[in-house]
């Protein structure tokens, strides 16, 4: 039986991952409900440790862009990106993985991908 709620799940995860990002929530939504009160599956406590790191992390990124903290990062990397265009391919993951340290999530590539394609069109 919990091979077949797994598949199921897997299936519903295929379906809303058609229709986008607010579509993956409603059909994910929508199979839970069909595991917990139609197959029921007893459902578990809420991860309320990993929705508090959730929130600190965005709230220090939150309050480092308010600062003007990572206007002052991505000047730091435009400026060693601009000496070394060669070395793009090594620079550009580097500088990207040293600013998702820094910030503490991933979502700053979103912001260094424009200074990375810099170098690209200066040849």
């Amino acid at each position: 039986m919990l091979i077949a709620e797994f598949i199921f799940m897997l299936m519903m995860l295929y379906i809303g991952s058609r229709y986008g990002g607010i579509g993956l929530g409603v059909v994910s939504g929508i199979g839970i409900l069909v595991e917990v009160f139609i197959l029921r599956m007893p459902p578990a406590s809420a991860p309320v440790d990993v929705m508090l790191i959730i929130i600190a992390v965005v709230s220090c990124a939150a309050i480092l862009e308010a600062a003007g903290g990572l206007k002052y990062m991505l000047q730091i990397a435009e400026k060693i990106l601009r000496k070394n265009p060669k070395r793009i391919t090594f620079l550009g993951p580097l500088v990207t993985f040293t600013l998702s340290i820094m910030l503490g999530t991933g979502h700053a590539v979103y912001s260094i991908m424009p200074i990375i394609q810099l170098p690209l069109s200066w040849h």
